[in-house]
């Protein structure tokens, strides 16, 4: 769920990881 993409710079991808 919390993949450690979401560490990532891009606060865009935060949001869109927990939608997946």
């Amino acid at each position: 769920m919390m993949l450690p993409l979401f560490l990532s710079p891009n606060k865009m991808s935060i949001t869109v990881t927990p939608l997946k």
